[in-house]
């Protein structure tokens, strides 16, 4: 018998995960990367809706990566200053990799400008300048900002798996040192906040949080999101 293999995720059903959990003034800006129909899933936890990300052991690449996320293009113009809140929870069981390879669990990345009519064809490569990476610290879960065109680590703090947690990033975009950051993680009193440039061009940078990461890491990993928002200051 012939098997059809994975069902491809069907991009006219984004709308109900989008709907589900970001906030009505930012779905407009929002789409769901993700290469399988079993990379997501609308579930209730704790009363409420939250999607659920899936990275498989050698699922297809999307977007020419390992990744099962969600994606808001909240617009913006250099020098703005836009707070991003949302929360996540990691579900158990949730392995670590033991060479601590690099694995995005939030990230602000640059695009290409539009008012410029520029594509991404010959884009120049950047890695994301702000972006909240899962890890392991003293054999602990970790999650560590790191910031800046010239990239640096800003400050890391533990996490457990079945707890909720909720996130708020205030950035100030720019290209030059007036750009900053704020991050804000509770439970756990968190609050790390840093300067510097965070735009490589004058275009808005796009948010994105879920699951990002190196291609070798072979586990099976879950994380639930809920209250996707977006506020300008």
């Amino acid at each position: 018998m012939l098997s059809c293999g994975p069902a491809p995720f069907d991009p006219n059903t984004s709308s109900e995960y989008i709907t589900a959990i970001v906030d009505p003034a930012a779905v407009p800006y929002a789409g769901i990367e993700v290469p399988l129909k079993d990379n997501i899933a609308l579930v209730t936890d704790g009363g409420m809706q939250a999607v659920e990300f899936r990275i498989l052991p050698s699922q297809p690449l999307k977007n020419n990566g390992i990744r099962a996320e969600i994606a808001v293009d909240y617009p913006y113009v250099a020098h703005d200053t836009i707070e991003y809140t949302w929360d996540m929870k990691l579900v158990d069981p949730f392995p670590t990799d033991a060479q601590n390879r690099w694995w995005l669990i939030a990230q602000w990345h640059d695009q290409p400008d539009r008012n410029l009519n520029q594509t991404w064809d010959n884009f120049p490569s950047h890695s994301p300048p702000i972006s909240l990476g899962f890890g392991q610290t003293n054999g602990s879960r970790a999650i560590a900002l790191t910031y800046g065109t010239v990239q640096g680590p800003a400050g890391h703090f533990p996490v457990s798996t079945e707890q909720w947690y909720s996130f708020s990033a205030k950035i100030t975009w720019s290209q030059d040192n007036t750009g900053s950051i704020t991050l804000t993680v509770s439970p756990g009193n968190v609050s790390i906040t840093t300067n510097g440039p965070n735009m490589y061009n004058a275009f808005q940078h796009y948010f994105k949080t879920g699951m990002y990461r190196n291609k070798d890491i072979a586990s099976e990993n879950r994380v639930r999101i809920r209250n996707i928002k977006m506020r300008k200051w």
